[in-house]
């Protein structure tokens, strides 16, 4: 004990001895503190806006996948009337809406060639006013009944491809469908009606959520298999027409019917406002 107690005085006495620390020596302490804690500190917050900005990233990537602005156009129907004086044909209007898929604007005079199974038609020629909304060159909607017969349509589908003569190799699509005067039809509506949900049923698909109600693809089949064509008429933008018709593609394909036959809606034309996206979300 008595040894214990002479090596502590000794440690007193040596730290009495010693001189203190100098006014300049106690700052550069302090200043060497706040820089490690200034160091840490803008780690954690670069390393909080890196997650931040991964999580943008992420969410602007989604959103675009539901809210992206594309080209556009409604399918189109045309009825084939046989007269006394001849054929007749007769359509719908073309409402076709054409930009660009990335941030480019159009610029300068645009132009959209159309082709109907595959074929290219000069006489269908469009240009891109305003809007980015397209007419044929005498500023009209509707073929005449000459331009229409000329076109080599085939009965029921088909195919129609638009390309923007600013961007060739890009292209959006639509269908053409040939039908007689006498064709039976049942108009349905899609969202709130195919699906249980007016906002929900617009993008659950695309989140992987499955928005139709039960039963509905079975039911659809059976009026096709009736004889009756299904025209969809939606009030969904007609920038959003091929997005349209991929839920139409999807809505019952997962399930079956009692005999454990997959099912899917029939096909058939896609008539959606003439709005562009922006436009009726302003609405």
């Amino acid at each position: 004990g008595a040894t214990d107690q002479k090596e502590n005085d000794g440690r007193a006495a040596a730290a009495a001895a010693a001189p203190a620390p100098s006014t300049a020596e106690q700052q550069g302490d302090g200043k060497k503190g706040g820089s490690t804690w200034f160091s840490r500190a803008a780690s954690k917050v670069e390393r909080g806006v890196s997650k931040v900005s991964a999580a943008a990233s992420t969410l602007s990537e989604r959103t675009a996948s539901l809210l992206d602005f594309h080209s556009g156009a409604a399918d189109i129907v045309v009825v084939k009337h046989h007269t006394p004086s001849g054929t007749v044909y007769q359509s719908t209007s073309f409402y076709v809406h054409a930009a660009r898929d990335n941030k480019s604007t159009l610029r300068g005079p645009e132009t959209v060639e159309v082709f109907v199974n595959s074929d290219r038609t000069p006489s269908l020629h469009m240009i891109v006013g305003e809007g980015h909304n397209c007419t044929f060159q005498d500023g009209g909607l509707v073929p005449s009944s000459d331009v229409l017969g000329a076109m080599g349509l085939v009965e029921g589908r088909n195919e129609l491809r638009f390309s923007l003569s600013s961007a060739p190799n890009s292209h959006f699509t639509a269908a053409l469908w040939l039908l007689p005067p006498e064709e039976l039809l049942v108009v349905c509506d899609i969202d709130g009606t195919l699906t249980r949900s007016d906002i929900f049923g617009y993008g659950a698909h695309k989140l992987g959520y499955d928005s139709a109600h039960k039963g509905v693809a079975e039911a659809f089949g059976a009026i096709r298999s009736a004889g009756y064509l299904v025209v969809y008429l939606s009030a969904r933008p007609i920038t959003r027409a091929d997005k349209t018709r991929e839920l139409l593609k999807v809505v019952g394909t997962h399930g079956a019917d009692a005999n454990g036959v997959s099912c899917s809606m029939p096909d058939g034309p896609l008539i959606t406002t003439v709005r562009s996206h922006i436009e009726e979300g302003w609405e």
